[in-house]
């Protein structure tokens, strides 16, 4: 699956390829750490990795999007009161609720991931 995933990178030299490549890196990262979650042990910092390449590809959308630099605090505070951002954030803290509660984890992880397919923060077309 990784592989196959690698396979799909564009080319160096396609159009709009520096950004396609940032948001490809990002995606393989995450989705690396989300097929280790169902590896046996504890888990728990490979989904940690996994959420956090899911919302630095957020941030490289929004930055691109609006030409913001994380790196002037005007801009990252316009990058945090972002709409997108803000519901990744909310997103976050309602997986973290839930994950604390404790309980049966596969049925937690189910949720979570029938919750982001359902109702997901951005479109991959919107990118």
């Amino acid at each position: 699956m990784i592989a196959t995933a690698k396979a799909a990178l564009p080319p160096d030299i396609a159009p709009g390829a520096p950004m396609l490549h940032w948001y490809a890196q990002a995606a393989m990262i995450a989705l690396t750490h989300a097929i280790r979650c169902h590896l046996p042990g504890d888990r728990t910092q490979d989904a940690l990795a996994s959420e956090s390449q899911l919302r630095h590809l957020l941030t490289i959308h929004v930055e691109s999007r609006d030409n913001l630099d994380w790196n002037v605090e005007a801009d990252r505070d316009r990058l945090d009161s972002d709409p997108l951002m803000q519901a990744e954030l909310a997103r976050r803290e309602a997986d973290l609720s839930l994950l604390a509660r404790g309980g049966n984890q596969a049925e937690t992880v189910r949720h979570m991931r029938e919750r982001a397919e359902q109702e997901p923060v951005i479109e991959a077309r919107d990118i």
